[in-house]
């Protein structure tokens, strides 16, 4: 019998957050879990909001440029920091076009590795750890 896919994700969740090297696997095993396009971990400093550390899974983006530059101009993050825990938030309904089409966090790190049209977001806290959910259809689900 083959493995329940949300089981086996949270079983890793469960072991990254004893063993923070194994994130990656653990938010593999969600996407694959829910059909996602990718999902990243954000570890903030909620006293400062900066960004201690990141880890992506099915996505192409450069994770050092994120935390050393993006991360203090992702106009994205705060929307999605103050959005409750569960909520969907899509990109393009929250930040203007006229807006992105200038947004160099946008322009030179999230267009080189994210179709924008599949960036509908879910956040979650767990602790001090932001988790980012960017789901592969246009319209986040139900």
């Amino acid at each position: 019998m083959r493995p329940d896919p949300f089981m086996r994700a949270i079983s890793r969740i469960s072991e990254a957050a004893l063993a923070p090297d194994r994130w990656p696997a653990a938010l593999q095993s969600v996407n694959e879990a829910v059909g996602a396009l990718g999902m990243g971990s954000l570890l903030l400093i909620k006293r400062t909001g900066g960004v201690e550390w990141m880890t992506l899974a099915g996505l192409h983006l450069d994770v050092k440029d994120y935390v050393n530059y993006y991360a203090g101009r992702d106009p994205y993050r705060p929307v999605l920091e103050a959005t409750p825990s569960g909520s969907w938030v899509q990109l393009s309904r929250c930040l203007p076009q006229t807006v992105l089409r200038s947004d160099e966090w946008y322009n030179d790190y999230i267009l080189k590795g994210v179709r924008p049209d599949c960036m509908p977001n879910c956040a979650s806290w767990v602790g001090n750890l932001r988790l980012r959910c960017g789901h592969s259809i246009k319209s986040p689900p139900e």
